[in-house]
């Protein structure tokens, strides 16, 4: 198709941009489209099982497109994945000739951040790419994977704990060093569940303070009550190391 067309569409073009745009909102979503305040949340988002939209806009379209080719690969051609590519296109449950089902696509995508973020990688991004053959009614789909740095940390400090449960907290985190593992953050918070706060969450309770340099990570687990503020203690500043 060529996107610098601007008039000249019949019906089923444009049903099919249409479904194309559809496709690519649902898969990208916000978090690929824009810069996020809080990237590593997306390490411990739950996997979309919501896909019922998907049937209803290719029958309303009359079109109904077939999964070419999937295959998973760097966005940089020049770059090679830390991961082997054929392990990560096994996390989209889909074979070819299938009818496309853009909710497994995103649920794939889901997945594959979730296992970047337990090798360090918490500033990945995925994104789907389209080649669409009319011909045929296929569309092969290239997820294009930028790692970005993979993160140690270097640094845990806690907020609004008492010195004995901080001890007892740190416990059940690893020593020293360690290479930033996202199941570790959700075993530590399921752990703990009974001495923490009811409403205690990665999502809620962990700040991450990154030092892109030295590509090092400080995590801030801040538990005090009420409505929180950013640097708030001049105390709490000086002890919190920021990059």
């Amino acid at each position: 198709m060529n996107r610098n067309k601007t008039r000249g569409y019949s019906a089923e073009m444009l049903s099919h941009r249409m479904l194309t745009s559809f496709m690519v909102l649902v898969c990208c979503g916000t978090s690929t489209l824009a810069q996020v305040s809080k990237p590593w949340e997306r390490c411990l988002e739950p996997v979309s099982r919501d896909v019922t939209a998907v049937p209803r806009i290719s029958s309303e379209s009359g079109l109904q497109y077939r999964l070419g080719a999937l295959t998973v690969g760097p966005a940089d051609s020049e770059k090679e994945l830390s991961l082997k590519p054929q392990a990560l296109r096994s996390e989209f449950r889909l074979q070819t000739n299938e009818i496309l089902n853009v909710g497994e696509v995103r649920n794939g995508l889901s997945r594959l951040t979730k296992i970047y973020c337990k090798f360090g990688f918490i500033d990945v991004t995925t994104e789907p790419d389209f080649k669409i053959d009319d011909a045929k009614r296929t569309i092969d789909v290239a997820i294009l994977v930028d790692e970005g740095r993979q993160y140690f940390v270097n640094d845990v400090q806690f907020w609004g704990v008492d010195a004995k449960l901080e001890t007892r907290l740190r416990r059940k985190l690893p020593r020293g060093s360690w290479l930033f593992n996202s199941a570790v953050l959700e075993n530590f918070f399921k752990e703990n569940r009974f001495v923490l706060p009811a409403d205690a969450s990665p999502g809620d309770n962990v700040e991450f303070h990154r030092d892109t340099k030295g590509a090092t990570v400080a995590l801030l687990f801040d538990f005090r009550t009420g409505p929180k503020q950013e640097n708030s203690s001049s105390t709490q500043q000086k002890k919190m190391r920021k990059p």
